[in-house]
C-alpha cells in the first residue's frame, strides 16, 4: 500500500507566480473595462459596435409618466402599429434618436418610409405616423388612459386619409442625449 506522501501532487499551485497567460488576461480585461467606461460617456449608440449603450440606462419614476414611441402605418386599407424592426431599427434606436417633446424632422420622416419601401417594395406606404404614447404611474402601476401624441406625420401624395396637425418645435437633426 502507498502511503499519502508517497503520491506526486499533481494540483496546481494557487498564489504562485503569475504567468504570461494570466497578466495577458488582466490587462484585455482592464483595457476591455477602460473602454467601455470611456465609450459611454464619449460615444453614441451608433458608432458604438457591441450594443446600445444607453438602451436600459433610464430607470422610470415610480409616480412619473412613462413615454414609449410607436409606428403606425397605413397602407391604404386602414392604420395599424408596425414594429421598429420593420424599420431595420431596434427600439432603443428610436427612442434615444428622437427627442419625445419635439417634431420628428420631416426628413428623417421620409427616410423613414423610403426605407420602409425599399425592404418592402409590394406593400409601399400610404401614410406614416410616428406617436408617443404616453403613461401616467403610481406605485409603479399605470393609472388613467395612455395619451397619444402625434410627433412625426408623412403622407403620400395623393392619401385621402386624416393627417395630424403637430404643434411641436423641430427637433434638431443631430440630437444627442435623453430626455427623462
Amino acid at each position: 500500500m502507498v502511503g499519502a506522501e508517497d503520491v506526486a501532487d499533481t494540483r496546481t499551485p494557487v498564489g504562485g507566480p503569475p504567468t504570461r497567460r494570466r497578466i495577458g488576461l488582466s490587462i484585455a480585461s482592464a483595457v476591455v473595462a477602460l473602454v467601455i467606461v470611456v465609450a459611454n460617456y464619449t460615444v453614441t449608440d451608433d458608432a458604438w459596435p457591441l450594443a446600445p449603450l444607453r438602451m436600459f440606462s433610464y430607470g422610470n419614476k415610480p409616480d412619473g409618466q412613462v413615454h414609449r414611441m410607436r409606428f403606425m402605418v397605413d397602407w391604404g386599407d386602414g392604420e395599424r402599429r408596425a414594429h421598429s424592426a420593420d424599420f431595420g431599427l431596434r427600439r432603443s434606436e428610436l427612442e434615444e434618436q428622437t427627442p419625445w417633446r419635439q417634431e420628428v424632422p420631416p426628413q428623417k420622416m421620409r427616410m423613414f418610409v423610403e426605407h420602409w419601401n425599399e425592404r418592402h417594395p409590394k406593400r409601399q406606404l400610404q401614410h406614416f405616423q410616428v406617436v408617443v404614447v404616453t403613461t401616467q404611474m403610481r406605485d409603479s402601476r399605470p393609472v388613467g388612459d395612455e395619451t397619444i401624441t402625434v410627433i412625426g406625420d408623412w403622407a403620400a401624395p395623393g392619401y385621402a386619409g386624416e393627417r395630424a396637425d403637430i404643434d411641436l418645435p423641430l427637433a434638431p437633426e443631430i440630437w444627442t442625449g435623453h430626455e427623462n
